[in-house]
């Protein structure tokens, strides 16, 4: 996770990049840029607010990680990885799946190192996390009418 940290600030400039053209003669950082045609208006703002998001969740994992030394620890595990999916999902990604999954391999490699599970396994802790939640919901019983 130190290493997806360090590399935070440069993720998120590289996104910005992507949706502006700059303005002038001296490109660069400083440099006056416009949104392309098409892109919303919030896009900067949001992309920093999200970026601060996932940056202050890294944190706290790796002082999390130095202060107990086990990182493969079932309940934080869960823990970390329900924080990441919803910032999957505030990025629009889905809860479940293969993209869902990845993103989970990826953001925690640099903390759990060899203890995160190969994608499959992944994919069957968000299916039985999917399930818990449809379990906890209960249906309506509605009375019958005549």
């Amino acid at each position: 996770m130190s290493a997806l940290r360090k590399d935070i600030e440069k993720l998120r400039a590289s996104i910005i990049d992507a949706f502006t053209v700059q303005l002038g003669i001296n490109f660069g950082a400083g440099q006056p840029a416009m949104l392309l045609p098409g892109v919303d208006a919030d896009l900067p703002a949001a992309t920093r607010d999200y970026f601060t998001k996932l940056a202050r969740n890294l944190d706290g994992q790796i002082e999390q990680a130095r202060q107990r030394g086990d990182n493969a620890r079932k309940p934080d595990r869960d823990h970390c990885w329900n924080e990441l999916l919803a910032i999957w999902c505030e990025f629009g990604g889905k809860a479940s799946g293969k993209a869902a999954a990845s993103f989970l391999m990826a953001a925690s490699k640099p903390v759990m190192g060899s203890a995160v599970p190969d994608i499959t396994s992944i994919m069957r802790w968000l299916e039985r996390r999917q399930n818990k939640t449809v379990n906890k919901v209960k249906p309506v019983r509605r009375r019958a009418t005549r």
